[in-house]
């Protein structure tokens, strides 16, 4: 058991430094971003694959965090259109505490 608790740390902190390093690349190259969040997304499903994880015992978690997402982006966005950098931290925040209010 203490193993497979070793394994999950040391996955989780790879995932984390790839995750970084290819975020930070891209953030100057932003015509393959979103290409990149999705080979991104999929390196995470991916990471699964060695712990004997199914999809369909995480697919409720996907998907909520799909949803969280994706209302937090919109929120930043339209913050960031009527505030500028400012409005889109804002926005974020208030996306995340509606999500985090209704789940």
């Amino acid at each position: 058991m203490k193993n497979h608790y070793v394994l999950s740390v040391i996955n989780i902190l790879t995932l984390c430094v790839v995750v970084l390093a290819v975020s930070s690349y891209f953030i100057y190259h932003s015509r393959f971003i979103g290409l990149v969040a999705i080979f991104l997304g999929l390196l995470c499903l991916a990471s699964l694959i060695p712990f004997r994880v199914k999809i369909r015992s995480v697919w409720a978690d996907i998907v909520f965090g799909m949803i969280d997402n994706g209302i937090l982006a919109v929120m930043a966005i339209f913050g960031g259109e009527i505030g500028g950098t400012m409005g889109a931290v804002i926005g974020g925040v208030v996306g995340n505490a509606v999500t985090d209010g209704v789940a």
